[in-house]
């Protein structure tokens, strides 16, 4: 009998690690109005003539009668030259220092060796031209104005009258400069004409020259800034933009090249980040180096790898462990989905897909019992909740996302005699007209218990009109695949439109 080989230790490693992260912010807020106003002349006229008038101050007490009673009118009249500024302004500094760690010991290509890593977490690199661990972030709105304004007051024996006031103010209005320190500054504002009118009742009771009691109800508001001319201006001062790999990282003369695979991995239940999760990263290309990096507390992960097949392991815990194969050619984001373990009589469904279509829509139809074509429930967006007997709940759409990438999940319980039907629709394609379902790298995992039973991928074949994906049926306890998609698409549209 031939002597088994010895054993031979390949790889081992045991290690301790963890994230620091703290940050610091410092906030500063000012608001500063101005405004001046002048008259251009003042000169005394009679209260009548044209438009010309309206150059001059007019001030002019007359009295008339009316039968044996005088009345007394007093009329002002100022033409002002005017400028107003306005500022608001705010200033956001932040410093923030991320660090991971490892220690332990790890045997690797025949030798063991110690594990003592304190490094710089990586920044999201994806979302910014370049990485800053500090920024500074400001904002200020302004109206910057100059023009004319003119007031007319008349009032009845000094005491009560109307108020009309007008102005024409050329300037900037709506303004807004921002700046942070990866994009630089961004100006926007709108060029034009801001016309103003208001209405208003005067009523003062002058006694030896002062006024006892005096105010000026407002009845009536106008304004409006025409033309119009948008003003945009970014990217000022931004600092240079990284390129997805460093230089040295590039391909030449066909070497491989280095790339940047990113992501966030949420909870399955609440579509919350989770912040510690430990991947592994196995190269498949035959010299099987691992990698590892842990989610920040964003729920975030960075890694720039070589280009190679791998497989990517996520655990964490009380969650179930998660797997999957990627082929990494190019920078790349994938987002990742944990979930606990549920009941064993439990179903759950994870739907992932791409930042677009926006809303992809998880249906479940139910039926536990008698098989008679018909379901006892539908459950999605507008029927959160299925109960069975005694009110107990027996399906519910966990977390509901409308906002792309997901996750959307539904958990059930099934029983061996029912009938259950899942499939997706495109909401915000057939709405909104989004992209279509075909190109919307939705994939769909299918747990029971502690395991996962299936992983599907939406077929990349599919007609550019259909909104309906029909995934899989649970049929007395069996998991059926839908292979013909135009059947199921008829058969769960007509469910659909019926719903």
């Amino acid at each position: 009998m031939e002597a088994l080989p010895d054993p031979e230790l390949k790889y081992f490693r045991l290690d301790f690690h963890g994230n620091i992260d703290a940050e610091f912010t410092a906030q500063i807020f000012a608001s500063f109005n101005a405004s001046k106003e002048k008259f251009n002349a003042s000169k005394e006229k009679p209260l009548k003539g044209s438009a010309a008038a309206t150059l001059y101050r007019i001030k002019k007490i007359w009295v008339c009668t009316v039968g044996p009673i005088p009345v007394v009118f007093t009329a002002d009249n100022p033409v002002k030259a005017a400028g107003e500024l306005n500022v608001e302004a705010g200033l956001e500094y932040s410093n923030s220092w991320a660090k991971h760690f490892e220690v332990g010991v790890k045997f690797e290509n025949g030798k063991w060796s110690g594990i003592n890593e304190f490094t710089d977490s990586k920044a999201e690199e994806d979302k910014a031209p370049c990485s800053v661990s500090d920024n500074a972030n400001f904002k200020a709105t302004f109206e910057v104005m100059g023009g004319v304004k003119f007031e007319s007051k008349i009032k009845l024996y000094g005491v009560v009258g109307p108020i009309i006031e007008l102005a024409i103010m050329p300037g900037l209005h709506d303004g807004e400069l921002t700046y942070n320190r990866a994009d630089g500054f961004e100006f926007k504002a709108v060029l034009g004409i801001k016309f103003t009118a208001d209405a208003k009742v005067a009523l003062e009771i002058p006694v030896l020259n002062f006024a006892i009691l005096g105010f000026e109800p407002e009845i009536g508001h106008y304004s409006d800034i025409f033309p119009k001319q948008p003003l945009h201006k970014s990217g000022l001062a931004a600092c240079p933009a990284k390129d997805d790999k460093n230089e040295d990282d590039k391909k030449e003369d066909g070497k491989k090249g280095r790339y940047l695979l990113s992501g966030v991995v949420k909870d399955a239940a609440t579509g919350d980040p989770l912040p510690g999760v430990r991947l592994q990263f196995i190269a498949k290309g035959g010299h099987g180096d691992i990698e590892f990096v842990n989610t920040n507390k964003n729920g975030e992960y960075f890694i720039t790898l070589d280009e190679d097949q791998y497989e990517i392991r996520a655990t964490h815990d009380g969650y179930v462990e998660y797997t999957e194969e990627i082929h990494l050619d190019q920078a790349k984001k994938r987002n990742i989905t944990l979930t606990k373990p549920v009941e064993s009589t439990e179903y759950r469904v994870i739907l992932n897909w791409n930042e677009t279509p926006t809303d992809l829509d998880s249906h479940l139809l139910g039926a536990s019992g008698v098989d008679d074509g018909q379901y006892d429930y539908h459950l999605y967006f507008r029927n959160m909740a299925a109960y069975g007997e005694e009110s107990s709940e027996i399906a519910t759409l966990d977390v509901d996302d409308t906002n792309g990438e997901g996750p959307e999940t539904v958990t059930f319980k099934a029983s061996d005699a029912g009938k259950y039907t899942y499939y997706i629709h495109n909401y915000s394609r057939e709405n909104y007209g989004d992209l279509p379902l075909k190109d919307s790298g939705a994939t769909v995992e299918l747990y029971k218990g502690d395991k996962l039973v299936k992983k599907y991928a939406v077929p990349t074949d599919f007609d550019e009109n259909s909104n309906i994906w029909g995934v899989f049926t649970i049929d007395h306890g069996e998991v059926k695949d839908y292979l013909e998609q135009t059947s199921a698409t008829a058969l769960e549209e007509s469910k659909l439109n019926a719903s």
